[in-house]
């Protein structure tokens, strides 16, 4: 027991006590100072107390490490989280620091609580509430406890308190104070974006703005408001499906318009657009002609504007070309948007439409730009044109005809003809003895005599617009032979002499089919050599090479030899003869030619058909095959006839091993006699002469163009092109070859591979004018046995072909329709063979 000295008393007792571990009992005992003697234990008062003293425990240490917003883009500024070694991060969990701002509903505070004894509770408390929560995790009975709490906050700001203790420590305490500030949905999209620009009388004075908005990570209200230049639009801005829209009133001018979404706790989303609403000038009228004959007018356009124009604004241009020289009238009195531009010494700078263009601005915008046509029609010279000859170049004629076409407004007043080279040659001609058609008066034709060498033709017109002229250049180069055409001589008539007629000669009347050419050679002088040669002169009527003329013998010191040929005519009308000097093709100028209509024409003809295929099939049957296409039949006395011929003779056909080149000609010659003999009766008509190949074709080191049998061992030449050609050169009739070939490879050294199908007409100068060739060629070596593809397609064209003509464009299309890059279709048909009737329709 411990026993204190006796302390004086006034009513109060304070005594500091050092207790021992366990149970200690406290007695008081007070007694009177002043008691009487022998009194003394009456006047004193004891009372204890006991008092167990148990140790205390060290509080637990609560350490905050980082705050993790969860979701959305986190705190102010977007950082990630907090930790201890962030700056501020230390004072961010103090009492008196400020507090910690975020922007998503949901966080993480993560920290840690040690102990010296184990834990008894370890919770959050919100605020100043009595009430904790304990936290995610806690067991009691453990020294530490790592704090991963997820707290839901409220929008506003709040205290966090982390509470933890043992059974015999005090509670330690760690408070975080956080500001959660709700986010408003964010403006992601805004349409229209760029500025806008709109048009009075053109747009109304509104815009629709739409956008999309960003997903929300909380519900909380939020205001939406439309601003124009800074004051609340009465636009109602409609939100739906992460969509907004608004139909917005806007002011003249700029207009900023702002879509805004804002809340309590200072979140804002904006998106803005910039709409200027604009008042242009609008240019309504013109007054002016439409039509001018001066070269300068003047021009007014009348202008509505609500604003002033500017007085440098005015742009006016005429076909380009800038007009400095106008005038801007203000409104009249009565009408204040009315303006006018008066353009003035406005230059029309073409003949023809001129486009008078204008805009104007004013302050806030420049008009359309607005267009005035004009039709300047200036009093002009004639224009002059030589129509023929059509073009410069050489005649072989002593004289040329000319043909003049003016054309002139106003009636023409001169006219004048004048051939420039040697002794200078003019003629003043009648404008009255022109024809008039509309504007245009067309001489009559005149003859103009030529000097040899140039010759410079020229033609002046003049009118009330002045004058004009056109020229040609034409070179007279004599020929050393002139080959004409003297007379037609119809049986037991007199003779029919031509007549020229628009530069070419025609025979005035009709004569019989059957009727005799008469005309001459004339040479240049008596001593030439070559009239002591008897030359041969070929005749063509209508693409039919008739029997060859022989030129009669030379008469003594005449510098011409005479030819005559019976021909026959199978047109009514416009029979086309022509005359070429076989011996001087290059030397005889122009052709001979003539026109001339028929009475009587002999439409009789004769088909002369030469089959040759190298294939080794039913030539029988390949003969029946050409006859169906023909639509020929038998006639009387076993006659073969078809549609257009009223006979059809076959040669061969030569099929497989018959093919070679002495069997062929054998057969080439045969057709040659019997048309020979032919043209020597009575009532022979126009042959004609259809030889068909199938096999190859190849070329010769020379460049050749050679036809060969294939399938064999080696190629074997059946016949060369060069040969057809001259032997129907001198072969009455019409001549169509058909060609259903593969192309070879080269044969002979040094071989040229060139196509020459083109150059098929070198070979004689009269074979390009009446020999027709037809050829499909593949290119891709030997079909072996496959079809003739241009028999087969023959058998389908010719029985609704009546011409020539027709057939070649039936080939053509089969051609074009088969598709093959490998087959090459060659068409060289003359224009005089044209017209040649092969096919069974009329």
């Amino acid at each position: 027991m411990l026993r204190s000295a006796p302390l004086p008393a006034d009513g109060k007792l304070s005594q500091k006590v050092n207790l021992q571990p366990g149970d200690n009992t406290l007695e008081v005992t007070a007694r009177n100072r002043d008691a009487l003697e022998g009194y003394e234990g009456e006047e004193t008062i004891r009372q204890s107390v006991v008092v167990n003293y148990r140790k205390k425990d060290e509080a637990p240490l609560v350490t905050l490490k980082r705050l993790v917003p969860l979701g959305g883009d986190g705190g102010r500024g977007g950082w990630p989280g907090l930790s201890p070694r962030s700056p501020g991060a230390d004072r961010g969990f103090e009492d008196s620091a400020p507090a910690t701002v975020v922007t998503v509903p949901q966080v993480r505070i993560e920290g840690e609580i040690t102990a010296a004894a184990p834990l008894t509770r370890a919770e959050r408390l919100l605020d100043q509430g009595e009430e904790g929560k304990g936290l995610a995790g806690f067991v009691p009975g453990r020294r530490s406890f790592t704090i991963a709490e997820k707290i839901e906050l409220r929008p506003g700001e709040q205290t966090l308190r982390f509470v933890a203790r043992t059974q015999d420590s005090d509670p330690a305490e760690r408070s975080l104070r956080i500001a959660y500030q709700p986010q408003v949905p964010r403006l992601a999209e805004i349409s229209p974006e760029g500025p806008v620009r709109l048009v009075a009388g053109k747009d109304p004075r509104e815009v629709q703005i739409t956008g999309r908005l960003g997903a929300a990570d909380n519900e909380h209200p939020y205001r939406k408001t439309v601003l124009v230049n800074g004051n609340k639009s009465s636009a109602a801005l409609k939100i739906a499906e992460g969509a907004f829209s608004a139909r917005v009133p806007i002011g003249v001018g700029l207009n900023r318009v702002v879509v805004e979404l804002s809340n309590n706790w200072g979140s804002v989303s904006r998106r803005e657009v910039e709409v200027r609403y604009v008042r242009p000038p609008r240019i309504t009228a013109w007054r002016g002609p439409e039509k001018a004959t001066t070269a300068t007018i003047e021009l007014v356009a009348e202008i509505d504007s609500e604003l002033p124009l500017r007085s440098d604004s005015v742009g006016a241009d005429v076909n380009g070309d800038s007009i400095v020289s106008y005038d801007l009238v203000s409104p009249k009195e009565g009408a204040p948007r009315t303006w006018r531009v008066r353009l003035k010494n406005v230059l029309l700078g073409k003949k023809g439409e001129n486009v008078v263009t204008l805009s104007v601005s004013n302050e806030e915008a420049s008009s359309e730009p607005s267009a005035w046509r004009v039709r300047y029609d200036p009093e002009a010279p004639p224009e002059v044109a030589i129509i023929e000859p059509g073009r410069d170049g050489p005649t072989p004629l002593p004289e040329i005809r000319v043909r003049i076409r003016v054309r002139s407004g106003s009636p023409l007043q001169t006219v004048r003809l004048v051939r420039e080279g040697g002794e200078e040659w003019s003629r003043s001609l009648d404008p009255e003895r022109f024809t008039k058609e509309g504007d245009h008066y067309l001489s009559p034709p005149l003859q103009v005599p030529l000097v040899e060498g140039a010759n410079v033709i020229r033609v002046e017109a003049a009118s009330k617009g002045g004058a004009n002229k056109d020229t040609r250049k034409i070179s007279y180069v004599p020929p050393p032979v002139t080959l004409q055409i003297d007379e037609l001589v119809p049986r037991g008539e007199k003779p029919l002499t031509p007549a020229r007629r628009d530069g070419e000669l025609v025979f005035t009347r009709p004569v019989p089919g059957r009727v005799k050419l008469r005309g001459r050679v004339v040479w240049p002088s008596a001593q030439d050599d070559r009239l002591a040669k008897r030359g041969m002169v070929r005749i063509f009527v209508n693409g039919f090479q008739q029997v060859p003329a022989e030129l009669a013998p030379l008469t003594s010191g005449a510098r011409f030899s005479t030819f005559e040929r019976d021909i026959l005519l199978n047109r009514e009308k416009g029979n086309r003869i022509e005359v070429t000097l076989a011996d001087l093709p290059r030397e005889s100028g122009a052709l001979a030619q003539c026109t001339v209509d028929c009475s009587a024409p002999v439409r009789a003809q004769r088909l002369h058909l030469l089959i040759v295929s190298a294939q080794q099939v039913d030539a029988v049957e390949l003969e029946k095959q050409f006859l169906k296409a023909f639509g020929a039949h038998s006639g009387t006395e076993g006659v073969v006839e078809a549609p257009s011929f009223e006979r059809v003779i076959v040669y061969g056909p030569l099929v497989g091993d018959r093919v070679h080149s002495a069997y062929v000609n054998d057969q080439l010659v045969r057709i040659h006699e019997e048309i020979r003999g032919h043209t020597r009766t009575p009532g022979a008509g126009n042959d004609v002469v259809v030889f068909y190949f199938k096999g190859g074709e190849a070329f010769t080191g020379e460049g050749g163009h050679i036809f060969v049998a294939t399938g064999r061992r080696a190629p074997t030449k059946v016949v060369e092109f060069r040969r057809l050609v001259e032997l129907f050169s001198d072969t009455p009739g019409a001549h169509v070859l058909l060609f259903d070939v593969d192309r070879e490879s080269k044969t002979g050294a040094g071989a040229r591979g060139g196509d020459r199908v083109e150059r098929w007409g070198d070979y004689h100068a009269d074979a390009g004018n009446h020999l027709a060739v037809l050829r499909y060629a593949w290119l891709g070596g030997p079909r072996g046995q496959r079809d003739p593809m241009l028999l087969r397609v023959l058998q389908s064209v010719l029985p609704e072909a009546s011409l020539l003509l027709d057939v070649t464009n039936g080939l053509q299309t089969s051609a074009q329709k088969g598709g093959s890059d490998k087959l090459l279709y060659t068409r060289r048909v003359p224009e005089e063979l044209e017209n040649l009737r092969v096919g069974a329709k009329p």
